[in-house]
């Protein structure tokens, strides 16, 4: 009887002794400061949309005055598109450069 008592208490006993281990062996973790780098991005540039003259429907589209009416149009057109052009390309070069800057703080750190 003892023996069998002995046989089921060993296993109880291990458990116990192991988790007084654990219990002694606490593990502290540490604070890490970090620094929060928000990218500056300045506002580029953006150009106002064009008012567009409106055709004469009651003229013949190839009228002297319609036709002069939309080649105007159309160069205007051309103007906002190379101004937004001007716009993507400001908004890139920023980019870049926050992109250098990045290559050459992780540079340091190695």
């Amino acid at each position: 009887m003892k023996r069998k008592l002995l046989n089921l208490s060993i296993p109880f006993l291990i458990v116990g002794a192991s988790s007084c281990s654990l219990v002694k062996e606490t593990k502290t973790i540490p604070i890490v400061h970090t620094k929060i780098i928000r990218p500056s991005i300045l506002r580029c540039p953006k150009p106002e949309k064009p008012t567009y003259e409106r055709l004469d429907e009651s003229k013949p589209l190839l009228n002297k005055e319609n036709l002069q009416k939309l080649l105007n149009n159309i160069a205007k057109m051309k103007n906002y598109c190379e101004s937004l052009e001007l716009t993507i390309k400001c908004y890139e070069h920023q980019l870049d450069t926050l992109k250098k800057k990045k290559e050459v703080r992780d540079g340091n750190k190695k």
